[in-house]
């Protein structure tokens, strides 16, 4: 199968909505199986250099869906090739052992993540596997961006829920509502942020409440992930 067929195959696919985590699951399995790849991986950064696994296939130790601010995935062995590619706009980057490739995935000329692909050794002809690994990225990176705008309107963007909202498409917290916020992000309870910031239980809890109705989530854990992804704090 040429690569322009496998291309037209996979944005076919794509208009059935799979998961992010079967996407890169067919990238090892189906469309580059021939060069017998163990692991790939979708990345997203948010503009507060936040960064988060969106799916990943293979034997890696990084657990999906947990953000990771700048100060620590950029001093992580485990990403480290993912810190030299920030600032790069130039096709697929390969590890020193050509083992790893990745690729840096745009929407509208802003990075908004990477896909990575791992080999069992090192790649020959990483020109040619490059530019196919970069034809594949476009799609992602558009499949990517697709799925962040559905989130977004899921999660309090919808025209019922503008009122909740800045102009700017930020969602409208006030100032001690970013604060709580913060907190819920490091996993505080609502007692020790009501300690820190002298305030009562009460409030803590009702300004709580008021940022899951303001975001459009249901918990906790909604509103941290909700928060680290598009940067709020």
């Amino acid at each position: 199968m040429n690569q322009q067929v496998k291309v037209r195959r996979m944005l076919e696919w794509l208009t059935f909505i799979p998961t992010l985590d079967k996407v890169a699951r067919s990238l090892v399995l189906d469309y580059f199986l021939p060069y017998g790849p163990i692991e790939s991986a979708i990345w997203h950064l948010n503009d507060r250099d936040v960064l988060t696994c969106l799916a990943i296939y293979g034997p890696s130790d990084v657990i999906v869906g947990v953000p990771m601010p700048g100060n620590i995935w950029r001093n992580s062995s485990e990403v480290q090739l993912l810190a030299t590619q920030t600032t790069s706009k130039k096709g697929t980057s390969w590890s020193d052992g050509g083992c790893d490739a990745i690729v840096n995935l745009y929407a509208q000329n802003m990075l908004i993540g990477f896909l990575t692909l791992r080999f069992p050794e090192a790649v020959d002809d990483k020109d040619h596997l490059g530019s196919e690994i970069e034809e594949f990225s476009m799609l992602i990176s558009l499949y990517v961006a697709l799925k962040f705008w559905e989130s977004v309107n899921q999660n309090g963007f919808s025209s019922n829920n503008w009122g909740t909202h800045s102009r700017n498409g930020n969602p409208d917290l006030t100032e001690r509502q970013r604060v709580v916020l913060a907190g819920i992000v490091m996993k505080k309870t609502n007692n020790a942020i009501a300690s820190e910031l002298g305030y009562s239980i009460s409030t803590i809890r009702h300004e709580t409440m008021r940022i899951f109705e303001i975001l459009g989530v249901s918990n906790r854990v909604e509103a941290a992930s909700y928060a680290t992804t598009l940067g709020l704090i």
